[in-house]
């Protein structure tokens, strides 16, 4: 990451949102999600699990200490906004914080970031769900996010505290091994990867457990 990066000017926080539980109907599905995110105004907490008030409703899927918060850059939503004609505000893709200056090409598993008084760490790449696609309106969204690798991430709460919209997302620590969000996912989804690829990956200390394990099978 360039010098200004590292000295926290730059990246920041445009959009802080949590969800609800409530049932959605997907065409002939009666979902009950909480993808639909609202936004936060003033001061919020973060711990362990996530934001406070935020939900989630599949814990399979979602939420957990090392998938407590969803990141998605506004970037991308400019730029899905621009392809369908569209106008997508913060907390369209389900994401928790919406970021400017950051993307999936700059960012690390590993990487760890203040935001506010909470310190937060990269630990996989979002995976989308069926939910999302269907609550956007694009059945083709799984498969153009894996083209485009705009994944967005997950993140842990190493250490609870409290933000707010507007401040800046501060990085202090880069991971060494210095894997990207974007080929983090690469290597998921392309199942021919090399072992030494694999192997990269799951010797970044940062990687979710979850994903570590899936991967694991692969050596």
């Amino acid at each position: 990451m360039s010098g200004s990066h590292r000295l926290g000017i730059g990246p920041r926080v445009i959009g802080v949102q949590i969800g609800r539980p409530k049932e959605y109907a997907f065409g002939t599905r009666v979902v009950r999600s909480a993808i639909g995110k609202t936004p936060v105004r003033g001061t919020i907490r973060f711990d362990r699990l996530g934001l406070d008030g935020d939900t989630q409703v599949n814990r399979r899927y979602h939420g957990g200490p090392e998938r407590a918060v969803s990141v998605y850059p506004a970037e991308h939503l400019a730029e899905w906004s621009q392809a369908w004609n569209v106008r997508l505000e913060p907390g369209a893709f389900g994401e928790n914080l919406t970021t400017l200056g950051l993307d999936e090409r700059r960012v690390h598993i590993g990487d760890r970031f203040h935001f506010g008084s909470a310190l937060l760490e990269v630990s996989q790449p979002r995976e989308p769900c069926l939910n999302l696609a269907s609550r956007i309106g694009r059945p083709d969204l799984i498969e153009r996010i894996h083209q485009t690798r705009r994944s967005g991430w997950y993140m842990r709460v190493l250490e609870a505290g409290e933000s707010a919209v507007g401040l800046p997302f501060v990085l202090v620590f880069e991971d060494p091994n210095r894997v990207t969000i974007s080929e983090a996912l690469g290597v998921r989804l392309n199942k021919g990867s090399r072992r030494d690829e694999v192997r990269r990956l799951l010797g970044v200390p940062g990687l979710s457990s979850g994903w570590k394990v899936s991967l694991g099978r692969r050596v």
